[in-house]
């Protein structure tokens, strides 16, 4: 996945908003029928990092994920959607 990511100015606050959007590659592994399929996709991001030090910040972020399909038995769907939460932290070296 590329993303692009726009941060809220830098005004002092150790609370720090983004939000972006991006395109990615999704790969569908059928075990059973040892066959992948490879589509592509779309999602946007939205996150609050928390800056505990100049170097270091807390991180809480939600994507949302819109996969082509693989349109293959036995998921035979035109669009999957995905929500995706994450928590972590960030050290800028």
């Amino acid at each position: 996945m590329v993303s692009a990511i726009q941060r809220s100015p830098d005004c002092g606050s150790p609370f720090r908003p983004y939000a972006g959007f991006g395109v990615g590659v999704y790969q569908y592994a059928y075990r059973d029928q040892h066959v992948n399929v490879t589509t592509g996709g779309v999602h946007g991001v939205f996150g609050l990092d928390v800056m505990a030090q100049e170097r270091l910040a807390f991180t809480g972020e939600v994507g949302i994920h819109a996969i082509n399909g693989p349109r293959r038995d036995p998921v035979f769907s035109v669009v999957l959607w995905s929500l995706r939460a994450t928590v972590g932290a960030r050290i800028v070296f």
